[in-house]
């Protein structure tokens, strides 16, 4: 675990005292370019990590004033969560020779000279997380996208009388069956009822539950549910493992689908700073900047919230004018609440 002196208010897996899953890592190089080198392929990595979350975000170029202490620059990957408040998903930041020069850090290079090193460094933490839950889940728990869910498909059994013995018998050789091909859980115990069970796996967000009761004894099927729209379907044996295999693939669709849709409903542009405070009551919003401090603080001081980056010549050729002083803009920035 990674602790740190927090000096804002705390919210679990959002901001705390001590970073439990805080994965960071650190690189050192010859030259600032193999370091820049370093530093984009960093922030591809982010980016395939949280497309595979299924977690929308923006990459952002933290203002020179606001970078992180002894850094040249670094990148920030954003996403917003349900209130409205943009969380920092990742960092990537490039150190060049600075700290280096603090510890002196140097190599030998070819020629017998000592250098300095450049350095670079990378972190993600249980935030990752985070943002998965509140992002993907709803009023009744999780929804885990299948790729990361460890327990893919439940099997329960709903016990009716006169034919329990059968129908977990027949919810075991379905068991086998799923279990060959997808990790999976037959929740066969006797304690609970099939509606608790139901209940506690809907929380956890597994994806597919597999039920198995006196009509698909009967007819030689099953009942596959999929929690992301509690849809349910009823598949021959035959087909069991064919069918979920295509609603799993369905399910990942489906969330990453409603994560993009759930994003745009939460990000705004203006041109209009007046407009800024009043969108920033459930968005983060963009808009058109020059680059110059004064301009951003400005911004600043008519949202009442610090930017959160900028993309960088992001709006190269469009002929757009800066948000504060009119004059030309490349930039689009980012300001809003974050925790």
């Amino acid at each position: 675990p990674v602790y740190r002196y927090e000096t804002k208010a705390t919210r679990p897996m959002l901001r705390v005292r001590e970073i439990a899953f805080f994965k960071e890592g650190h690189t050192f190089h010859a030259t600032f370019e193999e370091a820049e080198e370093q530093i984009k392929l960093g922030v591809e990595i982010y980016k395939r990590f949280y497309d595979e979350l299924l977690i929308p975000y923006i990459v952002v170029k933290t203002p020179p004033w606001d970078t992180f202490p002894g850094a040249h620059y670094n990148y920030d990957l954003i996403t917003v969560m349900p209130d409205g408040k943009a969380l920092e998903l990742g960092s990537v930041i490039n150190f060049g020779d600075l700290f280096a020069k603090t510890y002196n850090l140097q190599y030998v290079d070819r020629d017998g000279s000592k250098k300095y090193v450049n350095t670079t460094s990378f972190g993600i933490s249980e935030r990752s997380f985070a943002a998965v839950i509140g992002i993907l889940g709803d009023n009744k728990g999780l929804r885990l996208p299948p790729k990361i869910s460890p327990i893919k498909v439940v099997i329960v059994p709903i016990p009716a009388k006169e034919h329990e013995r059968e129908i977990e018998e027949y919810a075991r050789e379905v068991y086998r069956v799923v279990s060959s091909s997808f990790s999976s859980v037959l929740d066969d115990r006797e304690d609970e009822k099939p509606g608790y069970k139901f209940y506690k796996w809907e929380i956890k967000g597994i994806p597919v539950r597999v039920e198995v009761g006196e009509k698909e004894l009967k007819d030689r099927t099953v009942t596959l549910f999929r929690r992301d729209t509690g849809d349910r379907v009823m598949v021959r044996f035959e087909e069991i493992n064919a069918r979920i295999e295509e609603l799993l693939r369905d399910v990942e669709e489906n969330l990453r689908r409603e994560a993009l849709e759930y994003f745009r409903s939460r990000i705004a542009y203006t041109e209009d700073k007046k407009a800024i405070k009043e969108l920033l009551e459930k968005k983060i919003v963009s808009f058109p900047w020059c680059g110059k401090k004064e301009c951003a603080l400005d911004v600043e001081e008519a949202a009442g919230y610090s930017l959160l980056g900028y993309e960088e010549n992001k709006l190269e050729g469009e002929n757009k004018k800066c948000i504060s002083c009119g004059e030309k803009a490349v930039h689009l920035a980012w300001v809003g609440r974050s925790y």
